[in-house]
């Protein structure tokens, strides 16, 4: 259930503190991709400024995924800082999010601009979870590693070297190994391998 939602009423001239934890999968847009976290911690203070109200905090999480070394479990933490201004307004949550959306993990976005622009509410409340949502993917790492030393997996048996040495021959005699290298590479370049003459 999406509990990312708070009272204008409740937020007073002295501030309001904010502090909740949410399933990710509970705040995530209709016909949009599933996200490798289960679960977003957003923490922050409310101020009132004016008829708007400011919203600074931190959102974090731990995504998690195959490694791309030994394919078992690695995790990515990651923390957020966020400052967002929100006016009522008749806009739609989900249209600016969508929009958001469309730009790539890899795009690098102003941080001055995004605190100046104007977040949308309507009525009495303030609904966190479009913008939290939008953060969190922005978030998401482009691989995993279970850590930086990772030896990943023997390239002949397929053993997690991780966990020790494996005890595939082929790996550890350093003349098949030479040999099967260049195997390996003959069969990906075919026109470099030299042209037999005939007699």
């Amino acid at each position: 259930m999406n509990t990312l939602r708070i009272s204008v009423t409740s937020i007073r001239e002295e501030g309001c503190v904010f502090e909740e934890r949410v399933r990710v999968s509970s705040i995530q847009p209709p016909d949009t991709k599933a996200l490798p976290v289960e679960t977003a911690l957003v923490r922050g203070r409310f101020e009132r400024l004016g008829d708007e109200f400011l919203f600074r905090g931190r959102i974090s999480g731990v995504y998690e995924g195959a490694c791309v070394r030994c394919l078992e479990t690695a995790q990515s933490p990651f923390e957020v800082e966020v400052a967002w201004v929100f006016a009522e307004g008749p806009a739609s949550v989900f249209e600016e999010i969508g929009h958001a959306l469309e730009m790539t993990a890899g795009d690098t976005r102003d941080a001055s601009s995004s605190e100046d622009a104007r977040r949308s509410f309507q009525g009495y409340e303030i609904n966190l979870a479009p913008y939290v949502w939008e953060e969190v993917v922005f978030a998401q790492p482009s691989r995993f590693l279970c850590r930086d030393e990772c030896r990943g997996l023997c390239p002949r048996c397929g053993a997690n070297q991780n966990e020790g040495a494996c005890h595939c021959a082929a790996c550890h005699d350093p003349e098949q190994t030479g040999n099967r290298g260049l195997a390996a590479l003959a069969e990906l370049f075919p026109e470099l391998a030299p042209q037999k003459t005939k007699e």
